[in-house]
């Protein structure tokens, strides 16, 4: 082996380099095994899976303004009582 040849040295672009195309490697291994993934939702289910819950979380709401409504009406009871009582 001449000289040269061991003190090479990768620069820090030939690392970076090598390292992207590890990663590149890697990702593509992964998307080939996804694309036959029998486990992946169809679209189709993963939509109606989305609906439920947007309905879910709408019901939710819902139920969460009526009771803010309830709270916020006993509080100005509260408060008008409180007036009173102080004689304001």
């Amino acid at each position: 082996m001449s000289q040269s040849n061991i003190l090479y040295k990768p620069s820090r672009l030939d690392q970076a380099q090598s390292r992207l195309d590890l990663a590149l490697e890697n990702l593509e291994g992964i998307a080939a095994k996804s694309d036959n993934s029998p486990t992946s939702v169809p679209t189709d289910q993963f939509l109606l899976d989305l609906e439920k819950e947007n309905d879910l979380l709408k019901r939710r709401n819902c139920a969460l303004d009526e009771l803010n409504q309830r709270v916020s009406s006993r509080l100005d009871i509260v408060i008008m009582r409180l007036k009173t009582a102080l004689g304001s």
